[in-house]
């Protein structure tokens, strides 16, 4: 699907339109995105080819901006008319999906590092025994919990609630669990592999020259089999 820039909504457009502004998300070997063409009661689905190339650094979900200028197309046989609340439910769906996604991504990061605190040791314990990382691993666990909860409410919205509710639920879901992940788990489990600029002298890496890109001879210092693995 084409999405808005800052993907709050799916692109509409009407057939022969220019795409405008938008991107396509998951778009990796697709030729085309699909968009929404205004009809009565609701929307159409069409069309709008896809350039090459991709615009984000992320190699697993590959982001494509729509060509402003490509002309949307309609699909052959899809005229069915999707009505405002089947829209909806789908809108719903797939907030609580995304949510599902992310509560998911958190919890196995939050394991990952418990294995880490465990494993990896410093002034001859392992650092999971400090409590000030076990405090930052305890608010993690609740994040992912509370997250969890939105999530499920979210799930069975869509098909329990009025449409409106269903997308109000997956909105707070997708909202909870999108700043979980970010301030809740990213902290605590986001300190395993890190570099700076330049590289420090206890690093095991070399200096580069002003023209020369960083490189890394080895894993930095203290850096455990944990680190290697990820």
């Amino acid at each position: 699907m084409a999405l808005a820039p800052d993907l709050s909504a799916i692109t509409c457009r009407p057939v022969g339109a220019p795409a405008g502004d938008g991107v396509a998300v998951d778009a990796r070997g697709s030729g085309s995105a699909l968009v929404l063409v205004p009809a009565a009661g609701g929307h159409t689905l069409a069309q709008v080819a896809l350039p090459g190339g991709t615009g984000g650094v992320d190699l697993t979900r590959t982001t494509v901006v729509l060509d402003p200028a490509a002309a949307v197309a309609p699909v052959a046989d899809q005229a069915q008319v999707l009505i405002d609340e089947a829209e909806a439910r789908w809108v719903a769906l797939g907030l609580a999906l995304t949510s599902a996604d992310l509560v998911g991504t958190m919890r196995g990061a939050v394991q990952l590092a418990v294995e880490y605190a465990r494993e990896r040791r410093q002034y001859g314990r392992p650092v999971g025994s400090f409590q000030a990382v076990q405090h930052l691993l305890a608010d993690a666990f609740v994040a992912v919990e509370g997250a969890r909860s939105a999530a499920l409410h979210a799930a069975w919205a869509v098909d329990a609630l009025p449409s409106g509710d269903a997308v109000a639920a997956g909105a707070v879901a997708k909202a909870y669990s999108a700043r979980a992940a970010r301030t809740g788990v990213s902290s605590p489990t986001g300190r395993g592999w890190g570099r700076t600029w330049p590289p420090p002298s206890s690093g095991r890496g070399t200096r580069p020259s002003p023209a020369s890109p960083p490189r890394w001879s080895g894993r930095p210092s203290g850096c455990s089999s944990w680190c290697s693995r990820t």
